[in-house]
């Protein structure tokens, strides 16, 4: 056993320009061969400046520490809460500092550049793997800043899935789509690229008109993007994705009534780096990417990150009425760049920019289900179904009979510059964005050629989107049991949407012109009630106003426009949304906790509406209740087990539908109904050996209507609510291998998610369940220079649909992507 003496005062400055930062307390317990690294602490740090996060961290410890002078100057640490190992929470604190840390004798800490060489053996969670046994790291602390300020994933008392970059690079995700299916209660499909439907536990909107807006908001560095036409589902140079289940309406404000998604990018760092990624597989795919990061000065002030990307790949899908052309293909080309300034300890200054030029083909719709007989062309022939004409056609989910060439060309950029300020015990932050898109889709939505029936449809849409926002926050840690976050936020959104309809010899218009403002005003406190109970209460209060012009022109078309109309609206919206939590730490590695919640929609006017009177209604908004209890828990480093319940009551449920008229019909959205949503998710990872990892979630959801009274006349009470599956789950095993060069890395994932029903008519327009495999296998160099890996999706090369919808009584599919398969290399350079 070791044993240290009492110190009072540190010496300071010697020749080698070492001095000693903190003495240890006079009362130093005795420490364990095993090196003092290994000590586990109870530790809560806010973020402040690194020398002051060691400083405590070193006084709790009661260690001492050396370091360069100046050294720790210019770096920030970030908040660190939780039960830790003295050298797991140095190696968070230095994180991208580019310093390290080694032990001198029983208790001195030596810090120094990641450069230098240490003399003394370094830590062991940061030497180099040298066996089998070192490949896997138990399973780690995972933080998230979903409460708005950085924290440990097992100590948020609300229910939120994580997917860092180690998982994302792992099983090759590329969209958030294929972290959907990773991901309890949270579903994505698209009607086209800029319109995905996102459910998150069975709540969702359909509705895309310009004073319409979605019920799961998407975060990009802390940026709001709202329109779901702005929505870029690639996931690209990020650090995680975090996905808030639930009202969030507190700390998320409007439209995060289903909860929010979050994607945190990856900051430039000191560390002077490269990687080249390069790709090709069936389809004759190709990928491209280059990384570079690093200190753009020599005091490492200045710090930058660029990322490049190109991907593109043929179509699957055969039009057999124009045999030339290749469906379901897609070309895109992106860039994210951020730059970030640290003056000094207590000053921080990030700018970013990205951008996204998308280019896709047709995307074939195919009838599945016939329903209402459609006229032919020849008149002497008796109606068909839609599914009957496709038959005859020689039709499948490989082989399409549109007649129209579609398209989708988008473009979406976008920067945000954020000030950061911070002193002990106060953080001020501001964020400034601006966000802009051009959104031109054509589409054949019936997927049947005119040359058979005179009932068919194509889509033309077109929208250009401004967005302008502005959010001040301040995060104060009163004393050691007490801190407050508040906030302001501010946001402007400018949409000019035009519909074409086009009809055989005819054609519908509808033009939407919207303007949104917004403001907010939000505070939580948190309260610790001693070392085991954290209580918070929270609140927003909210100003929402829409203005719209509306101009429709029938154009002597069947259906969707019925009437010309144009027409100004205008209306506004209050509300305060509260939000408490209780947690309680049954035990360092268990706690429970219990919320009660309030989240709202942005009311608003329906999109393509058919007639005056429907043009004017005004849609009021939606709010939700939710109570959930749940808790987290993570046993001997082996096993992490996240499990969470949950009751939501809606009311005012903003519902759109498609009323069949004849064999077409028009667009209707209303306050129909309220709901009642009730499930049971769970996630884990499990660890039993070194190389060895099994993970996965479940979600079991009921989802009912509570009342719903339809335009029809047919009352919908009791039936499930859309895209609302009652089971899912996913299944990943990870293992590596180590070789006598470098390393194996096995990846095999499962997913599943159960029937569900895209009307409230569950009679009709059912999705069948679906199951996907996919697969990756990696060789990584003993030095990390190199790494090749050979991916699968879809392995089983299963048919099965992506999205679903109704026209004129007829259901109509896009299916998913058959199996695929690559190569990629990444290199170091």
């Amino acid at each position: 056993m070791y044993r240290c003496t009492h110190r009072g005062q540190a010496p300071i400055g010697n020749r080698l320009g070492y001095w000693l930062l903190l003495g240890a307390l006079s009362l130093c317990p005795a420490v364990s061969s095993a090196g003092p690294g290994t000590q586990r602490l109870h530790i809560q740090l806010p973020t402040q400046n690194l020398s002051d996060a060691l400083l405590q961290l070193a006084k709790q410890g009661r260690f001492t520490m050396a370091a360069a002078a100046g050294l720790l100057k210019p770096h920030t640490a970030p908040a660190l809460e939780g039960h830790y190992p003295i050298d797991q929470a140095l190696s968070i604190l230095l994180a991208g500092s580019g310093l390290s840390f080694h032990w001198v004798g029983a208790n001195r800490l030596v810090i120094s550049p990641s450069k230098i060489t240490p003399t003394a053996k370094p830590a062991p969670a940061l030497a180099k793997p040298t066996s089998a046994q070192t490949l896997f790291r138990p399973i780690e602390e995972v933080r998230v800043t979903a409460q708005r300020h950085n924290q440990n994933l097992q100590q948020v008392p609300i229910a939120v899935s994580v997917s860092d970059k180690h998982q994302i690079e792992r099983a090759n995700l590329v969209k958030l789509d294929e972290i959907a299916q990773r991901t309890p209660g949270l579903t994505i499909s698209n009607y086209s690229l800029g319109q995905p439907s996102i459910h998150l536990r069975g709540v969702g909107s359909n509705d895309d008109g310009a004073a319409m807006d979605a019920s799961t908001v998407l975060f990009v560095d802390d940026v709001y993007v709202g329109r779901i036409s702005t929505i870029d589902l690639g996931v690209l140079d990020v650090e995680r994705v975090e996905v808030l289940r639930g009202p969030q309406g507190t700390l998320y404000g409007k439209n995060a009534i289903g909860g929010a998604i979050k994607l945190v990018g990856i900051e430039p760092s000191a560390e002077n780096s490269g990687q080249l990624r390069l790709g090709f597989g069936n389809y004759h795919s190709q990928q491209a990417r280059l990384t570079l990061n690093g200190s753009l000065d020599q005091q490492q002030q200045w710090l930058g990150r660029v990322l490049l990307d190109h991907q593109q790949r043929d179509g699957w899908q055969h039009n057999l009425i124009d045999r030339g052309d290749k469906q379901m293909g897609e070309r895109k080309h992106s860039v994210r760049s951020k730059l970030a300034y640290r003056p000094d300890s207590n000053w921080q200054l990030r700018w970013s920019f990205d951008a996204s030029r998308d280019d896709l083909n047709s995307t074939g719709r195919i009838p599945v289900a016939g329903r209402v007989p459609l006229k032919l062309i020849d008149n002497s022939q008796a109606p068909q179904t839609a599914t009957e004409i496709f038959t005859e056609l020689g039709g499948d989910y490989r082989h399409a009979t549109n007649d129209l060439r579609g398209y989708t060309d988008r473009f979406i950029w976008g920067g945000s510059q954020k000030i950061d300020w911070q002193r002990p015990g106060l953080t001020l932050n501001s964020i400034s964005a601006y966000r802009h898109s051009q959104f031109d889709w054509l589409e054949d939505s019936a997927g049947l050629p005119a040359s058979r029936t005179l009932q068919t449809v194509d889509l033309n849409v077109r929208e250009s989107y401004r967005q302008y926002s502005q959010e001040f926050r301040a995060h104060w840690r009163i004393n050691d049991s007490l801190q407050l976050l508040s906030g302001l936020h501010f946001m402007r959104e400018d949409i000019r949407r035009q519909e074409l309809y086009f009809f055989t010899g005819s054609q519908a218009r509808s033009k939407q012109f919207n303007r949104s403002d917004s403001a907010a005003l939000y505070g939580e406190l948190q309260w610790a009630l001693g070392e085991r109970d954290h209580i918070s209460l929270g609140g927003r209060l909210s100003y929402d106003k829409k203005t719209l012009q509306q101009i429709a022109s029938n154009g002597g078309a069947p259906a969707i426009i019925l009437q010309d109309f144009e027409v100004q609206s205008h209306n506004s919206w209050q509300d305060f949304s509260p939000r408490l939590t209780w947690r309680h730490q049954l035990h360092p590695e268990f706690m429970f906790y219990a919320s009660l919640a309030k989240g709202i929609k942005s009311g608003g006017f329906q999109g393509v509406p058919g007639t005056l009177a429907a043009a004017q209604q005004v849609i009021g908004p939606e709010s939700a209740w939710e109570t959930q209890l749940g808790f987290k828990t993570l046993w001997r480093d082996k096993l992490r087990l996240n499990i969470s319940a949950f009751v939501t009551d809606y009311s005012d449920l903003q519902v759109s539908q498609f009323r069949t008229i004849d064999s077409f019909g028009v667009f209707e959205t209303s306050n129909a109904a309220s709901a009642k949503l009730s499930g049971l998710e769970l996630e884990f990872v499990y660890s039993p050996l070194a190389q060895l990892s099994l993970s996965g979630s479940y979600a079991y959801l009921n989802a009912r209507y509570k009342r719903f009274d339809a335009s029809n006349g047919q009352n919908y009470k009791g039936n499930r609510l859309r895209q609302a599956p009652q089971h899912s789950f996913n299944l990943a095993l990870d293992y590596q291998q180590r070789l006598q060069q470098g390393q194996l890395q096995w990846h095999l994932g499962l997913q599943y998610q159960g029937e569900s029903y895209r009307e409230p008519d569950n009679s009709i327009t059912i999705h069948p369940s679906f199951t996907l495999l996919d697969g990756k296998l990696s060789y990584q160099a003993d030095n990390a220079q190199w790494q090749l890996s050979l991916w699968g999706k879809n392995l089983a090369d299963r048919a099965y649909i992506s999205h679903l919808y109704v026209i004129g009584g007829n259901d109509y599919a896009l299916f998913g992507t058959p199996r695929t398969w690559g190569l990629s290399l990444h290199y170091k350079l």
